[in-house]
């Protein structure tokens, strides 16, 4: 089972970027996971589960789910992500602050809109 973050033509998404661009590059540029700067990938394994010809009985369900974050939830759960806490401590800080002061200029919550993807499949009898 997998989870992605699912931005759909979310201008925040750019904005939060943005600021990824400005404060943490280095960051940016490693693709952080979280909190799904990058638009949503294809994780549907499915062709590749039957291509191996090891399984059958293929079942693939997508559960789309958001979660709504406070500017300081949303600093709080980047502040758990080790990609995030690897930052040297002024660059951390900075990132943080600068993403808690974009989402209270947008209101003061973010709505995080997410997919989980459920695949299983039978293994074929020898």
């Amino acid at each position: 089972m997998g989870r992605t973050t699912a931005w759909h033509g979310e201008s925040l998404r750019d904005q939060l970027e943005e600021v990824y661009r400005r404060v943490a590059p280095d960051l940016l540029a490693r693709n952080p996971g979280f909190p799904g700067l990058r638009p949503e990938r294809d994780d549907d394994l499915s062709e590749e589960i039957i291509g191996t010809g090891h399984f059958e009985g293929l079942l693939a369900r997508t559960y789309p789910w958001s979660v709504r974050l406070t500017a300081d939830g949303f600093a709080d759960v980047l502040a758990t992500q080790s990609d995030h806490r690897l930052l040297a401590e002024q660059v951390g800080a900075g990132l943080l602050d600068a993403l808690r002061e974009l989402i209270a200029a947008r209101g003061g919550e973010v709505v995080l809109p997410h997919v989980t993807r459920l695949t299983i499949a039978r293994r074929r009898a020898a």
